[in-house]
């Protein structure tokens, strides 16, 4: 549920990646139970809710190996300055 700044944006990017759902606000502003409840509903229980979570899974593991081959590269560097390895 996107709450300020850049959240609203964040949440359409997260949206369109089909990594998670948008909580969309009314027509002033405020968040709607019903609205809240619809999308809770879409993610835990109908088949399209399957597919964003296999989905943020995915996304997930990539991040976590991309962060895990970033770690190692940094480390290389690291040990370069210190003349450790060439």
């Amino acid at each position: 549920m996107p709450m300020h700044l850049d959240q609203p944006l964040n949440a359409r990017l997260v949206e369109d990646v089909g990594v998670g759902m948008e909580v969309k606000r009314d027509d002033n502003g405020k968040l709607d139970r019903k609205e809240i409840a619809r999308v809770i509903t879409r993610i835990v229980v109908e088949k399209n809710g399957m597919k964003v979570g296999n989905k943020a899974r995915e996304v997930s593991e990539k991040i976590t190996v991309k962060e895990v081959d970033e770690i190692d590269e940094m480390v290389e560097v690291v040990l370069q300055l210190c003349g450790k390895r060439k």
